[in-house]
């Protein structure tokens, strides 16, 4: 969707500002893929990422105060999704379906339909470190946001997972297909992930431990944002050990973080727990 031209010569203003040192540090401390990136494609991370916090809402929840620290950290790793999608940060609107960031200081409350006997439903809370809402917010755990950018190479990431479904959502719909630009690809994409899914699912009834987490076998659009965050936390092994599912999300989001230089899908990070939706 492209702005309107008000909107673009604001955006010209404020891409034309230097971008400070202040704010590269906190790029280069809490998003640990932003240091793996090539210098060009940095340059792009930093304009996506001021033209996403200057248009998006961001709202603290549970006694939360937003920072500029928070919305770097959290812009930055959203806006890394869309680094190969030929949007231009002067004309293209990001994340369309997106009216605001919530962010809670740590794992929030959900709530759960649950049937109870013929006829009976109650709600259920549950803990949870994200969610995405169609036309809606995304909510965020800052805790988990924020290790999660630190960390790299454990496949866990909640901001890349819900902006995967913000992506997903884009059709109407949480299929785990994304908008794709030909027939031909979505042919290919609903061939290659129907036929790992399957295979996640049948992984996860054994226990059996991949590079994909488990979660993924709960749904397609699950699967999707499981497998955008290990192709971007864990590329080389998904290339490795999964080299159809790695060349179908490079050509969505054409993007090769397999190499992006050495050490790019290292152990280094922690695994987390709780849930993201």
């Amino acid at each position: 969707m492209v702005i309107p031209f008000l909107t673009a010569r604001r955006r010209r203003k404020l891409l034309d500002r230097p971008f400070s040192q202040a704010r590269e540090r906190v790029l280069e401390e809490n998003v640990a893929l932003y240091r793996r990136l090539p210098e060009a494609a940095r340059g792009r991370l930093r304009d996506l990422t001021r033209v996403f916090i200057a248009e998006k809402s961001f709202e603290g929840c549970g006694g939360v105060k937003v920072s500029d620290e928070m919305k770097l950290t959290i812009a930055a790793q959203a806006s890394l999704l869309l680094l190969g999608l030929g949007l231009d940060p002067l004309r293209d609107e990001l994340y369309p379906n997106l009216p605001s960031v919530l962010v809670y200081p740590a794992g929030f409350t959900s709530a759960a339909m649950k049937q109870v006997g013929p006829g009976g439903i109650v709600s259920e809370g549950f803990t949870n470190l994200g969610e995405a809402w169609h036309q809606g917010p995304v909510i965020l755990s800052w805790a988990d946001a924020k290790r999660g950018g630190e960390s790299v190479g454990d496949g866990h990431n909640v901001v890349l997972h819900e902006f995967a479904h913000k992506l997903d959502m884009l059709d109407g719909s949480v299929n785990g297909t994304p908008l794709l630009d030909s027939v031909a690809q979505v042919e290919l994409w609903k061939n290659v992930m129907t036929r790992e899914y399957i295979h996640l699912s049948r992984a996860a009834a054994m226990g059996m431990a991949t590079v994909l987490s488990p979660y993924g076998a709960t749904s397609p659009g699950e699967f999707f944002a499981v497998a955008t965050e290990a192709f971007f936390e864990r590329p080389g092994e998904v290339q490795s050990q999964h080299p159809e599912l790695y060349q179908t999300l490079a050509g969505y989001f054409k993007q090769d973080p397999a190499g992006w230089g050495p050490g790019a899908g290292a152990e280094d990070g922690r695994a987390g727990g709780g849930s993201v939706a």
